[in-house]
């Protein structure tokens, strides 16, 4: 069984609204193409999450030596005394690149997870799948929180989902349920990054 989460979802998405802008790749953010754009994207959410997370007194592994890191997409692990407590995964691209990224992610132990895909057009579908990713997987722990950001990144938002595992083995329905966390979805400002281009 875990133990409590090192972030409080809702302070976690309010501080990362806060930051986003600061590390933002420019001010057209776009799709999340295979492309240097998706590179981009995932050098701004490591930046972010570094802050983030060392505020909270975490220590960031940027990636985990012992697990194979996918074609284009993006890890974190952040540690406290030496054990992992909070792990990152991004699932850009196809529908299959995200069930693949987020069955690495379940198979990495730790007490909260993030998972961050953009989906603009299909959101329910994925969110469909999602659930049945977590319903298949059969060694959950008790205790386990896990985060689900779908940032869509051309219209400066993300909505947050949380989902609780009560148990430990395989996944219940009740387990499976994406509860949107307070405040989603949450936008942020690009106006002030634009004006400092302006004026320099």
């Amino acid at each position: 069984m875990f133990s409590k989460q090192v972030l409080a979802p809702a302070g976690f998405a309010l501080r990362f609204v806060e930051l986003l802008p600061e590390y933002l790749p420019g001010v057209d953010t776009g799709a999340f193409e295979p492309t240097d754009r998706r590179r981009c994207w995932n050098k701004t959410l490591k930046a972010v999450l570094t802050v983030i997370a060392k505020e909270g007194g975490l220590t960031v592994a940027v990636q985990n030596p012992m697990m194979t890191l996918l074609k284009d997409q993006c890890s974190l692990i952040c540690q406290r005394d030496g054990a992992p407590v909070f792990a990152m995964a991004t699932g850009w691209g196809e529908r299959n690149e995200l069930e693949t990224s987020l069955e690495w992610l379940e198979a990495f132990k730790c007490p909260q997870k993030l998972f961050v895909y953009s989906c603009n057009k299909w959101q329910e579908a994925v969110r469909d799948q999602i659930r049945a990713a977590l319903l298949r997987y059969p060694y959950h722990i008790e205790g386990e929180q896990y985060l689900f950001m779908n940032l869509v990144g051309a219209e400066n938002r993300f909505h947050l989902l949380v989902a609780n595992l009560d148990r430990s083995g395989p996944a219940l329905l009740n387990d499976t349920v994406l509860e949107p966390v307070s405040g989603s979805p949450f936008s942020w400002s690009t106006e002030q990054k634009v004006q400092g281009r302006i004026d320099a």
